[in-house]
């Protein structure tokens, strides 16, 4: 499945679960985000990771990490599916989306 098809089935139930997945099981480090984290209160996570956990959710499959865009790439499909669900912000990452912030 393309990356624009498969962004689009992710809802903010998909989002939620891939944010408990990593709450539980921690970011892999080679996940983590240097540039932009999705800030969920006093955590941050890498909007590439959650969109692919996410993605996994609606889909079966995650995405990959070779060939999954970033940027307005990826906040797009976070952004449309968390508009009405939680107090979030997509901002730059100065330390790094080590999930929670110092």
């Amino acid at each position: 499945m393309h990356f624009k098809d498969a962004v689009r089935l992710v809802k903010a139930e998909h989002i939620k679960k891939a944010l408990k997945e990593i709450n539980k099981k921690g970011n892999p480090k080679e996940r983590r985000s240097r540039t932009w984290c999705l800030k969920i209160g006093n955590r941050r996570y890498p909007p590439k990771y959650v969109l692919s956990l996410a993605v996994k959710y609606a889909t079966g499959r995650a995405l990959p990490v070779v060939g999954h865009p970033g940027g307005e790439s990826t906040h797009r499909p976070l952004r449309e599916a968390l508009r009405n669900e939680l107090q979030y912000k997509i901002v730059r990452c100065l330390t790094g989306s080590n999930t929670l912030e110092h």
